[in-house]
């Protein structure tokens, strides 16, 4: 899920967030202390999917029935700013893993603009949502079951004002930080690993239910997505030093392109917004191909 990001000349700023002194990548004693708030919580994450897989696993297996399943014919992602970067990466696993049309858009784009307008057929609805508290996602909801839909929603408080709109609520709801980190106050990446863990596994679902992926497929992908906490802490190692000799360079430029395209492009506007978020530089995502066409020149 990398995502390139590109970056322009201009303010000098310092990149928040990014930037800490480097050393051999460790999560306790004389590491942890050279690390700042944002990378620890970024720490976390691969334990976090451990602590969190398997009990998704279940909770999507009771909310969706197999019946259920089976009678959807169009999937709709919806959320906003993190919520909706998490479906625009999930998108393409339903299409591929569930076997069924799909698309991905903000909460004001499918309330205002598409609910009304959905195809005459069986549609899921999943709200993505954090809190709980957001209006336009809740009004996304309500007007996706006035036009007929299955709504569900995937959020970290299932007694929120999103989860009442809708008929089935994954909750997503975090462990809390180690004892270590408690009181970190910084851009947030746990709750959207958790959103992310839970579109994936109902994808996952929905395919197996559906019989577009045999039993022993669908494990094999949810063993792999558990997995993948492996992968991230590698990832964490091998590319912590390049990133801090990255934010030394670049800690000058005050604007920040990520690119993507397909799944990636949630991770250029996931990227973006966490930037945005830790320096208060101006980050934007765009389509790679986009910005051959227009921020290259």
């Amino acid at each position: 899920m990398a995502a390139g990001v590109l970056a322009g000349e201009g303010k000098e700023t310092a990149v928040a967030g990014i930037m800490a002194a480097g050393g051999k990548y460790k999560v306790t004693g004389d590491w942890l202390m050279k690390r700042n708030a944002l990378q620890q919580q970024v720490d976390t994450l691969p334990d976090l999917v451990r602590e969190m897989v398997d009990g998704l696993v279940t909770a999507v297996s009771r909310s969706f029935s197999n019946s259920l399943c089976e009678g959807i014919d169009f999937v709709y992602l919806t959320g906003c700013g993190d919520s909706h970067h998490a479906p625009v990466n999930a998108e393409l696993a339903f299409r591929q893993l569930a076997g069924l049309p799909a698309s991905a858009l903000t909460a004001m784009q499918f309330a205002r603009y598409t609910a009304g307008y959905m195809p005459r057929s069986r549609n899921l609805v999943i709200g993505v949502s954090v809190s709980g508290g957001v209006s336009r996602t809740a009004e996304a909801l309500r007007l996706a079951g006035l036009s007929g839909a299955v709504t569900a929603t995937v959020t970290g408080n299932r007694r929120s004002a999103v989860a009442k709109e809708a008929e089935i609520v994954v909750d997503t709801a975090v462990p809390p930080l180690p004892d270590e980190l408690q009181g970190l106050i910084v851009p947030g990446t746990r709750s959207y690993v958790a959103s992310q863990l839970a579109l994936y596994l109902i994808a996952i679902h929905l395919g197996q239910a559906r019989g577009h992926l045999t039993k022993k497929a669908a494990n094999s992908l949810r063993r792999e997505l558990g997995q993948i906490a492996d992968l991230m802490e590698q990832t964490i190692a091998q590319n912590d030093a390049i990133s801090q000799q990255l934010a030394r360079e670049w800690q000058d430029a005050g604007l920040f392109v990520y690119c993507g395209a397909g799944p990636n492009y949630g991770t250029a506007l996931f990227s973006a917004a966490k930037l945005l978020e830790a320096s208060g530089d101006i980050a934007l995502a765009q389509d790679t191909e986009e910005w051959a066409h227009l921020q290259y020149f």
